[in-house]
């Protein structure tokens, strides 16, 4: 830094830095695969938002998930089962539901009256309204245990957010039936589909790339040397605007 700050102008001197950088691990496959990996979850986040940033965070999950394997990890596979036991429920949900729409629900059996067949109905929504309810409620406490085991320190809060928010979308199972099962026909597939997204992009983000000691220690050194390079753009140093813009939008990102 103290190198750098003494120059009339940095470029050229951080655009050797770059490749320098990248040196740390261009050299390994799996390396050179996570990299790749990490670019393209910070283009699939959208262009609202800063890829470098995005690449950032998701470097430091990466980091934390492989480096520290304790009790984070012991609470981020709770709330994995948790969730696939919440999406195991929805499915079933809107399973049990669908019934409901069946037409050929009294197909065969045999009624004496319309009076009877109507009574017959009525029992049979009643009925399987009554399993529905029952399964929200199981899956209303399935949700609640996976919001509390996301609220842990050690968690993002965006993810105790999300599950927050679609928790909040579900009627209670316990209040108007009428209204629960409405909700459930209207929106659940939607819903459901939301959930499983969610899962897939948590999984996705939790990736255990079982990193040896090897690909840790340059990783580790690989991003400290990005962390330095980052300080530089913030710094004082004598950097031009187009320099500063090429190096942030390539950061953590091989060049070929």
């Amino acid at each position: 830094m103290m190198v750098i700050s003494m120059l009339r102008n940095a470029d050229y001197f951080l655009l050797l830095m770059k490749p320098q950088i990248d040196r740390i691990v261009v050299g390994d496959p799996k390396l050179k695969q996570f990299l790749e990996w990490l670019d393209q979850k910070s283009q699939t986040v959208g262009s609202a938002h800063d890829t470098a940033v995005v690449r950032a965070y998701y470097f430091d999950r990466a980091l934390e998930l492989n480096f520290d394997n304790t009790l984070s990890g012991a609470i981020n596979d709770a709330m994995d089962v948790n969730l696939e036991r919440t999406l195991e429920l929805a499915l079933e949900l809107l399973r049990t539901l669908d019934t409901l729409q069946d037409p050929e629900l009294m197909h065969n059996r045999s009624f004496t009256s319309s009076f009877e067949m109507n009574q017959a109905l009525a029992s049979e929504r009643s009925r399987i309204l009554e399993r529905a309810i029952g399964i929200g409620s199981a899956l209303e406490r399935s949700l609640d245990l996976t919001i509390a085991l996301a609220a842990e320190p050690e968690l993002e809060l965006e993810e105790e957010q999300s599950l927050q928010w679609m928790k909040e979308q579900i009627p209670n199972p316990n209040g108007d039936r009428e209204e629960f099962a409405k909700w459930w026909e209207l929106d659940g597939k939607v819903w459901t589909n939301y959930l499983r997204d969610f899962i897939s992009q948590l999984h996705d983000l939790r990736r255990d790339w079982q990193f040896n000691d090897s690909q840790r220690e340059a990783l580790q050194k690989y991003y400290d040397a990005n962390k330095l390079l980052a300080a530089c753009l913030t710094s004082d140093c004598c950097i031009s605007p187009a320099v500063r813009e090429e190096i942030r939008a390539t950061m953590l990102v091989l060049r070929a």
